[in-house]
């Protein structure tokens, strides 16, 4: 998957197809590569606890991940 870009990535495809795995061997390599953790964010939109889950709230969690970690502000997230 590449990860050098400024684009966001979005995987689709078919239960069971590797689309979790995916990503989160991406998370490792870019870990392995150096990033630091905090600038990782990942959401499972499946989880009970985020539905009904909104646009504009995916905007609030970004703005939490910047109050959590204001070290990172200005960096790539």
């Amino acid at each position: 998957m590449p990860v050098q870009t400024s684009k966001f990535i979005c995987l689709a495809g078919l239960r069971r197809s590797g689309k979790t795995f995916t990503f989160f061997d991406t998370m490792n390599r870019l870990l392995a590569s150096g990033v630091d953790k905090r600038r990782l964010v990942y959401l499972n939109l499946e989880d009970d606890r985020l539905q009904p889950i909104r646009t504009e709230d995916l905007e609030l969690v970004l703005r939490c991940h910047r109050e959590l970690f204001p070290d990172c502000i200005g960096q790539r997230t």
